[in-house]
């Protein structure tokens, strides 16, 4: 039974990953979660980059609705990154053997894209109708330009988040060799 054990960033608690033949169990703090590799319908990879950091998660979702998450970030040393990239490669190769036809969703939930998706809907509605409506106006021009941008700006940041776009995907087969690969993530 292969066993990974990292920190997910600096100053957190360290994070287990054990596979065993039919199930995978994820260990954080006093926290113990268990996974049968058949119940597990979805897998999603998400990476989100900020300027401190970039955050790295894989997702497991089961037919229940329960979900197991193993993540990790920049902040957390080259060693636990290296370990964090090993077992995520594990994962997916245990999950090829089981479940051959998997595809794994890259970005993020619906919930997500939603919300993001409205966070920008809502500025980008409010600042183009104020733009709209003042544009006739004399003495418009001060008054147009800024809030024109603003709107134009978070139509365009609304429409990449649109909840409803197909997903990429690749096969749980194909993301396990790029994790096994030298130069993995």
């Amino acid at each position: 039974m292969p066993e990974f054990e990292f920190k997910r960033a600096w100053g957190h608690g360290a994070m287990s990953v054990t596979l065993g033949e039919e199930q995978i169990e994820v260990a954080s703090g006093k926290t113990v979660r268990v996974m049968c590799y058949d119940a597990i319908g979805m897998v999603r990879w998400v990476q989100t980059s900020s300027p401190q950091r970039t955050d790295y998660a894989l997702i497991l979702e089961g037919d229940d609705d329960d979900k197991l998450v193993i993540n990790c970030n920049t902040l957390a040393d080259a060693h636990d990154q290296d370990v964090f990239n090993e077992a995520v490669a594990a994962i997916l190769s245990a999950l090829s053997r089981v479940k051959p036809d998997l595809a794994v969703q890259s970005g993020a939930g619906l919930g997500a894209s939603w919300l993001v998706f409205v966070c920008f809907a809502i500025p980008a509605f409010l600042g183009l109708s104020f733009a709209a409506i003042v544009f006739g106006e004399p003495g418009a021009e001060r008054y147009v330009f800024v809030p024109g941008l603003i709107g134009a700006l978070s139509a365009w940041k609304a429409w990449t988040a649109r909840p409803w776009q197909r997903r990429e995907t690749i096969p749980v087969g194909e993301l396990a060799q790029i994790f096994s690969s030298p130069a993995a993530v």
